[in-house]
């Protein structure tokens, strides 16, 4: 079995949304991260760690070529052109988020090479650009709080350059969640979460926090995704279906 390199992630963003009182929210910049706010405390204390599976060759789609990264690696990047649909010309190059902000569905990112004919092209695309900027693993913190039914809901999303498996396509963003029984990001620390749920494709699957086959590194959560597909699962096993 090829072996699994185990990255800890930094947070780059944390969202926070107080369901109770609106779908307001505020994003907070890497840079002010050294607040610790109850949310952050609570982003950091179960941070998880990705076991990412070995490539033994340039291009080994048996290995993960990708590992979850800021999607500002792809945002103002002279490669990466704006287009739409129905428009056969390109709307902008190197287009950066404030020149996506408030376009409709329509609009899509297209990077280098033909996600139907992958080949190596976005596999190698990548790693240049990762080794240009320096960009690191990464993961996004998201905390919601719903004060009316008690719950807060700490969710954990990566952001893939490429779907490397089955479906092939550009962009691929996953997810892990945690649930608490409380009314407070504050609270929530005192407690132990009461459902941990892994996103894979169009479904996912539970598990709580005692359960044997969620991995813990005391109370970081070791999150197994499936090379090239980037489904979160809870072990280094062959899933099908």
């Amino acid at each position: 079995m090829m072996t699994r390199v185990f990255l800890a992630f930094g947070l780059a963003a944390l969202l926070v949304s107080l369901a109770a009182s609106g779908p307001s929210s505020r994003g907070l910049a890497a840079a002010t991260l050294q607040e610790t706010s109850p949310e952050q405390q609570l982003a950091e204390k179960y941070a998880p760690i990705a076991a990412l599976r070995e490539q033994e060759h340039a291009c080994d789609r048996d290995g993960e070529g990708y590992f979850p990264a800021p999607v500002e690696i792809v945002l103002g990047n002279p490669d990466v052109t704006l287009r739409q649909e129905g428009v056969e010309s390109v709307v902008l190059e190197g287009p950066t988020a404030q020149d996506l902000a408030g376009l409709d569905e329509t609009h899509y990112l297209d990077f280098p090479g033909d996600p139907n004919r992958p080949g190596c092209t976005y596999e190698t695309s990548f790693k240049l650009y990762a080794d240009e900027t320096g960009v690191q693993p990464t993961t996004y913190a998201r905390v919601v709080t719903d004060r009316l039914r008690g719950k807060v809901v700490l969710q954990y999303w990566f952001w893939y350059y490429f779907n490397d498996w089955n479906n092939t396509h550009e962009s691929d963003w996953e997810m892990v969640q945690l649930v608490f029984d409380a009314f407070s990001a504050e609270e929530a620390l005192g407690l132990e979460p009461g459902a941990v749920g892994f996103a894979q494709h169009g479904g996912g699957e539970l598990a709580s926090w005692d359960d044997a086959k969620l991995g813990r590194d005391g109370d970081r959560i070791v999150v197994y995704p499936a090379a090239g597909s980037h489904g979160t699962y809870y072990g280094n096993e062959l899933y099908i279906g």
